[in-house]
Parts: structure tokens; C-alpha cells; sequence
């Protein structure tokens, strides 16, 4: 917890000082305390020192009903967002399926919404230490002043802390006004127990704070008044975590308004505190919030413009952020308006300002495909947020996800007519009668309209390169994703099991005595290889056996690592060997893990002419990074673990051909 809250000045003191002193003993006890100050004097932090304070920590957001929000907030469990402004995110793309050789159109609309009535809540941080002790009587007139100027509407709550070494929560958060008032009245000053440690009063104002969002349906306005000195000189760790969780309590969008007396005089000394030891409180609170305690008028002011503020709630900024998957293209110069910022040709930032309720953001952009199949549109990237007129924050939440069928491109051709037109037409020869000429010449043009029906396409039989069975024997890595999540139970049984049982199913669907097989594991990183390959069946069976019965669980899913390793693995002659990859994985990429080498890797498998399957098993998958691995149609999702033995099973039928052209089983 820290060391004891005890001031420089109240250490010579470990009780109040007792009236009764005799005069001899006092004389003493005040020259003890005129040394102190002078020390304290000597060493008042420096505008360096407060500098050295903790920045407040950036939110980490987290799912949430309706959204993303604040993890702080999340374990609190309150859905609502800290803002009263809400953003409805729709989308459309004008054609549901696409060509690849088509273009398309997507439109995001972000409109704004925000309520007019927003109650307040208020806690009352009041100190009641020795050093409050000549004008403890003037803070709590102020702070009763203060409740006094509060309207109770339907949702206004306020309570109060008493703090010392340690907070009281004297009155949790209430409607009650007259409460609240007696709750201020009743605050004496408090004697000091060197025992006890320092208590993180700020940090208990704002759980009191989150504790009563809960229960209103409409996020309420939230202030903390904090009347009080400076923290204690000597003690840079407490003055650190008052400083940080008064940091933390406005990035949740608590307003903090600090109150100091710059004239203190403890123990009714003749002589003040030095002028700097409010710097404490001036930096706690939100900017333009701090008041000396002969301005305290104006903080009942401060809130009741707050509330105003609220009732003209607008979005001060909005900014959203459209990420296509890699799979897409985004047509240069399409989108309108023109985005505020362009990365890598695909992710595409608008931000507009000062949105009132009732007001949009609509953009609109144009994308083509470079692969066919069943395609993510975006990446997890893609989200709005914004920031309302009271500085509290909403988002990131993602954008609707979407899926759009891409389908190859048949284009319509009359070369087969224009190549018999010629033989059809006889030579001239001496038969009188034209008509057989004519003839001839109209049917290759009945030919011609024939091939405009739907779905007709010229297949190159001339060609000689077709797949044999017999001539090409398989070379392929069953790479198996071993993540400790793998452990987790799916269709009946654990993902590894089910796993290791579809392989050991694939491998007996193969031919042993020619192909060969290497099982790989992935996790942090790429697991030793164990190939097998030869002419004794039985023997490279029980090897292959042996290795995937072995497979064993640890922490990480590196796709990029194992996508290099299995790569660099080949070593049979392509022209005369099907190789494939098969790679399984249940759950999200690494957070370091280089994409970009992944998909690298996959590029140089498909140049040296090895088919890439990958198989996606549960919906916690890194789906678009998957489709962008594998080949066209080589993207294969297992809605449990039941379902790996069909996808492998179909996977060795396809193995000998890919796309499935078989000519001489």
C-alpha cells in the first residue's frame, strides 16, 4: 500500500495538539513545527517533479452488448456507454454477388442520436485531515452550497466521502438533497493514526461513480468535487496514484473539480502553508475545473453549465474507419467525400465534426475482387467512435461484417464459329444453284447465337495437360494447429483429438506406397517435421501414426512462422509431384505475428506450384488472413470438430487434381 500519510508537518504530531499543553511544552512544540516548515518549504515539488506524474493509461476496449467499451467499465458490468450520445452504423453494397471482373459499390452510413435530458451524479470528496483544521468549517459551508444549487430531476444523485489517511464513504450516491447535506454537516476533523496507510480516496469517488451508472437507463453526467490541500511533501508515491486515478477518472468521463485554500494555516499558526502546495489539486482536476476555496461559488455554477452543455448534446468528433480485406481492391479515387486519410490503398479514415442529433456521415466507395469465392469484405479494423460535446467517448465499434460471393468471369466468344466458317463454305464450282452456298454460311450463324446461353464455356480438350493419377503421386505437410486452446472441447470431444483422428483418416485415403507425408505443429513457433514416404505401406503408416499421436499443446498460434518452415520443407520436383499443404488452426493469429511474412510465404508456395488449403475451426479464426493464404476455393470453415473428417476426406479426393479435372483412374 505505500508508506503512512503522514505530512512533514504532522510527523513531530501523532494526535492533535492538546490545548492543555503547558505553555512551556508548546513553545517547544511550535519551534519544532517552525523547523518543519521551513524543510517543507525547501522542498516543495518542482513543476519537473509534477511532470513525473503517470500518464493516463489509454483504454483498452473490450466486446460489449451493443459494442465496444471501456474494460474498466466492462468489469463493472455496465453496458451503457460514459456518453448520452448514441451512433447507428448501416451499410449496403449495391450487387449481394460480384464477378472478379466486375466492379462494386459500398455505402456506410454513421448516423447520430443523442438524448436532451441527462441527470447528474456528484460525489463530494471533502477532507477532514489536521492540516484542514482552520477552515474545515468554510469548505463544508461550500460544499453544502454547492448541493444547495443541484436540481433533483428524475436521476441526480449525489453522496459524499469524508477523507483523512483514509476515505469514509459517508453517504453513497442518494436523491435525497437533505441527506446529503447532513451527510457534509456531519464531517469533523480527524486525528491522525501514523498505523494506518494511505487510502486511494480518488479511486473510491470513481468507483461510487461507476456503481451508480449501472441503474440509469441514460448515461448520467458524472463530477467529483474535491476540497482539499495538496498531497503530502515527501511522499511522491501516494501524490502519484491520487494524480493517476484522478487521470483515470476523466478518460471514463468523470469531470473533476479540485478546490484548495492557497492560505491554509494548520494548527492556527500565524503564518500559511507555502502558495504551491495546490499544485497537487490544480493538476487533478480537469482542465478549467480548479478553484481556490475563496471561488468555491463557483462551483455549483461549474456543474449546472455542465448540465447545460448536456442538454445541447452534440458529437464534437466522429471518425470511421472502412479496412477491406486483402482480397479487395478499392478503386483509386472512388470514395466521396474524399477520406481525411489513405493507408496502403485499402483502409480509408473520414472525420466529421460537430454532428448534431439527428445528423449522418455517409460515404461511399468502389472495390473489385482479385480472387473468387466466398470473401470477407473488411478487416477487424473497420469501426466508428466519437466524441460528444461533454469530451466522453464512445466506441470503437466495429462495422457490420459482411460476406460477398465472387464468381469467375465467363466471357462470351465466337472464335469457334469464325474457325468454321471457312471449312463450311464449299468451293465454287459450277453448280447452278446458289442456295447450297447460302446455306452453309447461315448455319455457323445459328452457331453463333447458340453460345450467348448462360453458363456455355469452351474447354481446352485440345490441351495436353491434363492430370493423370497414375503419374502424379502426392507430396503433402498436414500442418495442425497445437495452441493450448486445442484442448477445449468441440462436438463431443477436444479439437486435438478430433484433429489427430481426421488426419489419421486422411493418410489412409492416400496411396503410401508413392506418396509421401510430412506432419508438421505449430504454436509460438513452427514444431519439428516428420516426414514419411517409400514402398512399405505398413511402415510409413505406423510412423506417420506415431508422430500425430505425439502432437502436444503449448501457448501461441504463429501462422507466419509455420508458413515459412513448411514452405522451405518441399524438396520433391514439382513438374512431377502434386504438392499441397493443408494447414488447421482454431483460434486468432499471435498479436506479433508478421502477416505480411505469412502471405509472403503463401505466394512463394503457389509460384513453385503447391496447392495451399487452410481449414478454420470454431468461429475464433482469423478468417480473412486464412482466405488470403489459401488458394482460390482453398479456404475450408469447421463448425466443430465433428466436422474435420468430411473436409479432410474431401481434401484427399482432391488432392490428385486440383479442381478436380481426373483423366485416367
Amino acid at each position: 500500500m505505500g508508506e503512512p500519510f503522514l505530512h512533514p508537518i504532522v510527523r513531530p504530531f501523532h494526535c492533535r495538539v492538546d490545548r492543555r499543553l503547558g505553555a512551556l511544552a508548546a513553545a517547544a512544540a511550535f519551534a519544532a513545527l517552525a523547523v518543519t516548515l521551513l524543510a517543507v518549504a525547501t522542498r516543495v515539488p518542482t513543476p519537473a517533479a509534477a511532470q513525473a506524474a503517470p500518464a493516463p493509461q489509454a483504454q483498452r476496449f473490450i466486446p460489449a452488448a451493443g459494442g465496444l467499451r471501456p474494460a474498466a467499465r466492462a468489469l463493472a458490468g455496465d453496458p451503457s456507454s460514459p456518453s448520452g450520445c448514441r451512433a447507428l452504423v448501416t451499410d449496403t453494397v449495391r450487387a449481394g454477388s460480384h464477378r472478379i471482373c466486375d466492379t462494386n459499390a459500398v455505402t456506410v452510413t454513421v448516423g447520430v442520436t443523442c438524448v436532451q435530458a441527462v441527470p447528474v451524479h456528484v460525489v463530494f470528496l471533502v477532507a477532514k485531515h489536521l492540516l484542514m483544521e482552520d477552515h474545515l468549517a468554510e469548505v463544508k459551508s461550500a460544499a453544502r452550497d454547492a448541493v444547495k444549487s443541484l436540481k433533483f430531476i428524475t436521476g441526480t444523485k449525489a453522496g459524499v466521502i469524508s477523507l483523512s489517511v483514509q476515505a469514509y464513504s459517508d453517504l453513497e450516491l442518494t436523491s435525497d438533497q437533505g441527506s446529503v447535506m447532513g451527510a457534509i454537516g456531519g464531517i469533523s476533523l480527524d486525528s491522525v493514526n501514523p498505523f494506518l496507510q494511505y487510502y486511494d480516496w480518488l479511486g473510491r469517488g470513481t468507483q461510487m461513480i461507476e456503481e451508480g451508472r449501472r441503474s440509469e437507463v441514460v448515461p448520467p453526467i458524472d463530477v467529483m468535487v474535491l476540497y482539499s490541500t495538496g498531497c503530502p511533501t515527501g511522499f511522491p508515491d501516494y501524490c502519484n496514484r491520487q494524480k493517476g486515478s484522478a487521470n483515470k477518472a476523466q478518460g471514463s468521463g468523470i469531470t473533476v473539480i479540485g478546490v484548495c485554500n492557497p492560505r491554509a494555516r494548520p494548527f492556527g499558526l500565524p503564518f500559511v502553508l507555502p502558495a504551491t502546495h495546490c499544485n497537487d489539486i490544480r493538476d487533478m482536476a480537469s482542465r478549467g475545473y480548479y478553484f481556490d476555496l475563496g471561488q468555491s461559488t463557483k462551483v455549483g455554477p461549474a456543474i449546472q453549465d455542465l448540465i447545460t452543455k448536456a442538454g445541447k448534446l452534440t458529437v464534437k468528433k466522429l471518425t470511421l474507419v472502412d479496412s477491406v480485406a486483402p482480397l479487395w481492391r478499392v478503386l483509386p479515387g472512388s470514395a466521396r467525400p474524399t477520406p481525411n486519410r489513405v493507408t496502403a490503398g485499402t483502409t480509408q479514415r473520414w472525420e466529421a465534426a460537430d454532428l448534431s442529433s439527428g445528423a449522418a456521415l455517409t460515404v461511399t466507395y468502389g472495390i473489385t475482387a482479385v480472387a473468387t469465392g466466398r470473401l470477407d469484405l473488411r478487416l477487424p479494423g473497420a469501426a466508428v467512435e466519437f466524441e460528444d460535446s461533454l469530451g466522453r467517448k464512445w466506441g470503437p465499434v466495429p462495422l457490420p461484417t459482411r460476406r460477398i460471393d465472387v464468381s469467375a468471369c465467363l466471357r462470351e466468344t465466337a472464335t469457334p464459329t469464325a474457325t468454321a466458317s471457312p471449312t463450311d463454305t464449299p468451293t465454287p464450282t459450277d453448280t447452278p444453284t446458289p442456295a447450297a452456298t447460302a446455306t452453309s454460311t447461315a448455319t455457323p450463324t445459328a452457331s453463333a447465337t447458340a453460345t450467348t446461353e448462360p453458363g456455355r464455356a469452351y474447354l481446352p480438350l485440345a490441351m495436353k495437360a491434363v492430370c493423370k493419377v497414375v503419374d502424379r503421386p502426392k507430396e503433402v505437410v498436414l500442418a495442425i494447429d497445437t495452441s493450448q486452446s486445442m484442448l477445449d472441447v468441440s462436438g463431443g470431444l477436444t479439437k486435438l483429438d478430433a484433429a489427430k483422428a481426421a488426419a489419421k483418416r486422411f493418410i489412409r485415403l492416400l496411396d503410401l506406397t508413392r506418396d509421401t507425408v510430412g506432419i508438421d505443429s505449430f504454436n509460438s513457433g513452427a514444431g519439428a517435421f516428420t516426414w514419411a514416404g517409400g514402398t512399405d505401406a505398413q511402415a510409413v503408416l505406423a510412423t506417420l501414426d506415431a508422430a500425430i499421436d505425439g502432437l502436444t499443446t503449448a501457448p501461441g498460434t504463429r501462422i507466419d512462422r509455420a508458413m515459412q518452415a513448411i514452405v522451405g520443407s518441399f524438396s520433391r520436383d514439382p513438374a512431377f509431384w502434386s504438392q499441397s499443404i493443408i494447414l488447421l488452426t482454431d483460434g486468432l493469429s499471435d498479436p506479433d505475428t508478421d502477416t505480411a511474412s505469412a502471405l509472403a510465404a503463401a505466394a512463394d508456395a503457389r509460384a513453385r506450384g503447391i496447392r495451399i488449403y487452410t481449414i478454420g475451426l470454431g468461429d475464433t479464426i482469423d478468417e480473412p488472413l486464412l482466405r488470403a493464404i489459401a488458394d482460390p476455393d482453398g479456404f475450408h470453415r469447421a463448425a466443430d470438430a465433428s466436422a474435420l473428417a468430411g473436409i479432410y476426406e474431401g481434401l484427399a479426393g482432391e488432392l490428385p487434381c486440383p479442381g478436380g479435372v481426373v483423366l485416367g483412374r
